[in-house]
């Protein structure tokens, strides 16, 4: 596949006048991700030089992953800080934790972690950043 990629953007090259040349490749470039789901991002590169990152939906991709790594370091950080300083962490906070979506109630987490004097001081403020109560 990759070889025949390189050959469709060789003659696209033939084809197209130079300045639609690259819009056709990243027409061929978004076809080839959508169709071939396995391709990876420097498969893709080499096959007709198209960068994803270079289109406004690749750096919103982009951002999205980043934004996710940082909501999974956030929740592992409570958690190895809950492991350090209480031991064993019941699989019903860790499951909590790992549900959290926002970064700030997990720095929030981490912040409590860091003061409460035991387990159930933390689930205390666990149960009130998953359910909180209505005022």
């Amino acid at each position: 596949m990759l070889e025949k990629g390189r050959k469709w953007g060789s003659e696209v090259g033939q084809v197209f006048p130079s300045q639609q040349c690259q819009e056709a490749l990243d027409i061929l470039g978004l076809f080839f991700l959508n169709r071939f789901r396995d391709f990876k991002y420097e498969e893709v590169i080499a096959m007709l030089n198209f960068d994803l990152m270079d289109t406004v939906a690749g750096r919103q991709l982009h951002e999205m992953g980043h934004h996710k790594g940082l909501i999974e370091d956030a929740r592992e950080m409570v958690l190895e800080l809950l492991e350090e300083r209480f031991g064993i962490v019941p699989k019903t906070v860790i499951q909590q934790v790992r549900a959290i979506p926002l970064r700030e109630h997990l720095k929030q987490l981490h912040r409590q972690a860091i003061r409460c004097a035991d387990m159930k001081g933390f689930k205390e403020m666990l149960s009130e950043v998953v359910s909180p109560s209505k005022k």
